[in-house]
């Protein structure tokens, strides 16, 4: 089929027609109207001839794809075009409101999605009705749920996705199993669908499940390079056609809308009759909005810079939507001349200014000019160049790959060490990979666009400094516990400090704004110790090369060898996130290589054991020491990265927010009742 004369669909921006898609003994054929189906009929007798095997003509079914008045007319005449030859009657066409299975998902012209969904709620109420005969226990029925409905509505969400009035419908029918048809839930809900370790019972979240898949389809369509799915192609296209009714939008060249996320243009995809696809195009944007997903790094690598299209580059100031309309922007972006897309095109074009030989003349005829005029059929090649670079200087200096990178002075490896008890803090900050690599979900704030000022390591400048640290908790797991931090530089060294921890630490978040972010601390040995080691960062002189040493591995660990897996799943389900984060950040502002050692606690180090006597007695002190962390823009990124997330994840976080919401409001609720 792929070699014949079939025109089949032709996605934009895809160099490969749309022909077929294969699939064990599925086949799915994509016709275009002008397509003769007799010519597909022969290569499909050809194949089964030379194969010895068979297609079951008797089960083929075609959807007509068009307008609904195409589509009437195809049904009526069984005509794709009015030369065409009817097509055989033995063919089955699907009328409007018929669904066609493909693959276990269903298709077709405004079918009903209830009516979809159906046969996948009778199922579910029968197995629930049988599994009920059995009389299970509350932790039997969370079993079953996940099982049963979980289960049973998974593929079918991921494929088709649950209509709200579906989700509605599953609620309901796992509420009333959990609690065994009872009129009204004995607990509030997201108590019932909350961790166990916190009370609940971590009954499936429907809700949250549905919006875990819609986030997995939305990291597919955000992922870019060579991965960028056929599918998604199809989105883009499908956006750039849904444009807000605005003379602003409806003025932006339909050449340059390569994606909505990556440029500023706007999309606003509206129900249709003619497509279904609507539905899936508005729940990618709904959950890129809800989910605040965006382009976040500390910084970037060039590559990826040079990657980002030019056009409406959605991190450029306001000036670039001047720069779209003039001769040299027609001549930049035409297919059959310069085709220019992207920042690293213009950076190529534009550094031929900077040629020796070049006279900034339109009449130039330095070899740089005559290669791009012959080459590209440009009229005018310094006018090119110049635009070129008009553009590249709309961009902030994070996302510009002329300027200083932070790349430019890292080293390509993670440090190591060749001692066993020694690991090394990556002081690395770039991202690196493709475009995929920059998206990050359930950010916050807002996104810093300036390059981090971490001045480049340039060998020591003091003597390496050691610092001994511990964490203790005094009746550990209960409400009455008391957690001391030790932090010991020498003997009679006034910088020696034992501190007290607080229940809550608090954050400033911005220098202009002066909020303060207020976060639990949790009551242990884990907390002492994190915090004991951040003190020590905090304390050391910021030009020497610095080594904390600390009995725990856990400290140790999370603060070098689990860094970069913690901060791209988003410390998701990591206890002590934000005194870790805040950690971290304080180690970014250091110039120089940390070094984190284990010390085997309780073993006669005299170090260690100074450590332990300041954290005893900083547990033992009647106040608490305030804990403020600064601000840490530019040292600190927010949210999970994209790309590694997994539907599990994404569902684990989504409770995490509910949860504290659910908590935030009962918090307020208090506060109010003792005001009344």
């Amino acid at each position: 089929m792929r070699a014949s004369n079939l025109k089949g669909y032709q996605i934009p921006r895809h160099a490969k027609r749309l022909i077929a898609n294969l699939f064990a003994d599925d086949t799915t054929v994509f016709l275009n109207a002008d397509d003769d189906f007799n010519i597909l009929q022969q290569i499909l007798d050809k194949w089964c001839i030379a194969s010895k095997a068979k297609f079951n003509i008797a089960k083929t079914e075609i959807i007509p794809i068009g307008s609904s008045t195409y589509r009437a007319k195809v049904i009526q005449t069984r005509k794709t075009q009015d030369n065409k030859q009817p097509l055989p009657e033995w063919l089955h066409i699907a009328v409007e409101g018929e669904a066609v299975r493909i693959l276990g998902a269903w298709f077709g012209n405004n079918i009903s999605e209830a009516s979809v969904w159906e046969p996948t709620l009778e199922k579910i109420d029968t197995s629930l009705d049988r599994w009920n005969k059995s009389s299970p226990t509350m932790e039997g029925r969370r079993h079953i749920v996940q099982m049963v409905i979980g289960g049973m509505t998974q593929f079918l969400t991921q494929v088709q996705g649950m209509p709200e009035q579906i989700e509605k419908k599953v609620k309901k029918r796992i509420r009333n199993f959990v609690w065994a048809e009872k009129e009204k839930s004995p607990v509030n809900k997201e108590t019932v669908h909350g961790p166990i370790e916190d009370g609940g019972r971590a009954v499936l979240d429907i809700g949250a499940r549905n919006k875990a898949i819609d986030i997995m389809w939305t990291r597919s369509y955000l992922t870019f390079g060579e991965d960028h799915l056929l599918w998604a192609k199809v989105a883009d296209a499908l956006f750039a056609l849904h444009s807000p009714r605005n003379v602003t939008e409806e003025n932006v060249d339909k050449r340059i809308k390569l994606n909505p996320i990556l440029q500023t243009w706007k999309t606003l995809p509206k129900r249709s009759t003619n497509t279904a696809a609507i539905d899936d195009l508005q729940r990618i944007i709904k959950t890129i909005k809800d989910f605040k997903i965006r382009q976040e790094g500390l910084a970037y690598s060039r590559e990826i810079l040079r990657e980002m299209p030019i056009w409406l580059h959605g991190h450029a100031n306001a000036r670039i939507h001047l720069l779209n309309r003039s001769a040299a922007s027609e001549c930049l972006k035409k297919e059959n001349h310069h085709n220019l897309r992207t920042v690293g095109q213009a950076e190529d074009l534009a550094a031929r200014l900077q040629e020796e030989e070049h006279e900034a003349d339109s009449l130039c005829q330095c070899q740089q000019c005559v290669w791009i005029s012959t080459t590209y059929q440009c009229l005018n090649p310094h006018a090119c160049m110049t635009r070129a670079k008009a553009l590249l200087d709309t961009l902030p200096p994070k996302w510009d790959p002329r300027q200083t990178q932070p790349e430019d002075h890292e080293p390509l490896h993670a440090p190591t060490s060749e001692e066993k008890d020694i690991t090394v803090f990556d002081m690395r900050i770039t991202v690196r990979g493709t475009l995929t690599d920059t998206f990050r979900i359930f950010t916050e704030g807002e996104d810093n666009e300036s390059i981090p000022v971490i001045p480049p390591y340039q060998g020591p400048a003091q003597e390496p400094t050691v610092i001994a640290t511990d964490g203790l908790c005094i009746e550990n797991g209960r409400e009455t516990a008391r957690v001391g931090a030790g932090i010991y530089f020498g003997n009679h060294d006034l910088r020696n400090k034992s501190m007290r921890l607080p229940k809550n630490m608090f954050k400033r978040m911005t220098k202009a704004t002066n909020r303060i972010k207020q976060s639990p601390l949790e009551q242990s040995n884990q907390t002492g110790e994190v915090v004991a080691a951040r003190e020590a960062i905090e304390l050391a002189p910021r030009d020497a090369i610095l080594t904390v040493e600390t009995d725990s591995k856990y400290v140790q660990i999370q603060l070098t060898k689990n860094t970069k897996k913690n901060e791209d799943k988003g410390y998701i389900g990591v206890k002590n996130r934000e005194i870790l984060k805040a950690a971290i950040a304080s180690l970014r502002r250091w110039n120089q290589p940390t070094y984190l050692k284990w010390i085997k606690g309780h073993n006669g180090d005299e170090r260690n054991e100074a450590a332990d006597r300041l954290a005893g007695a900083g547990a033992e002190k009647e106040t608490v020491d305030n804990i403020i962390v600064p601000d840490s823009i530019g040292l600190e990124v927010t949210g999970a990265k994209l790309s590694v997330m997994t539907q599990k994840l994404a569902y684990k976080a989504i409770r995490e927010r509910k949860l504290k919401k659910e908590r935030r409001k009962k918090r307020l609720q208090t506060t109010n009742g003792r005001e009344h």
